[in-house]
């Protein structure tokens, strides 16, 4: 995103940012209070919200390293029987795929803890001996985590959104499209630079 915010400012000397880092709900609430014109985030299907895709992220299994099932791949509902969960907030697109994973399996297991940052997953699976659903680009950082692909597979989409109703202001929208533009070419490993 520093790169991207960059290179339209090349492109357009003198423009300004707020750049504000929230939960998903809070940055939906904000487009819907008028604070943001735009948020990048899980897409959701919300009746006054229109989401432009950027990209689908894949989610993994996090499990403490040295589990005796870390090595098992790719791990299926069942293979997780009695393995305490480290879940997302039921808000969090992140646990809808949770859930249509589970959804494969017999049961949904209650979570022992439940969280409302991906960031804290990683943590929380190696100091509860648990597991949990990350999206690939959280790194667990200092966590002795392992991570492992599912069956079902799961991703989440990413997207850029803005509210219905609200006509984007002219500055806004050219940053709309070069960003589409240039996300989708990073993306594609093309330069996308200016």
């Amino acid at each position: 995103m520093s790169r991207l915010l960059a290179g339209y400012r090349q492109t357009h000397p003198g423009t300004r940012w707020s750049l504000v880092t929230s939960l998903r709900g809070a940055m939906i609430d904000g487009l819907r209070d008028g604070q943001f014109d735009l948020a990048i985030c899980e897409a959701q299907n919300e009746d006054d919200i229109t989401n432009t895709p950027l990209m689908r992220e894949p989610l993994h299994l996090a499990l403490p390293s040295g589990h005796p099932r870390a090595d098992k791949a790719p791990m299926r509902p069942a293979d997780l029987a009695g393995i305490p969960y480290i879940g997302l907030h039921r808000s969090m697109g992140t646990s809808a795929e949770a859930q249509r994973f589970f959804a494969a399996g017999e049961a949904h297991p209650a979570p022992v803890v439940e969280v409302n940052d991906t960031h804290l997953v990683p943590h929380l699976v190696s100091t509860l001996t648990g597991f949990g659903i990350t999206p690939a680009s959280v790194t667990p950082a200092g966590a002795p985590v392992v991570t492992v692909d599912t069956e079902p597979g799961l991703t989440r989409q990413i997207s850029l959104a803005h509210l219905t109703t609200r006509t984007l202001p002219p500055a806004t929208d050219s940053f709309v499209a070069f960003l589409t533009e240039r996300w989708q070419a990073a993306r594609d490993g093309r330069s996308g630079t200016s």
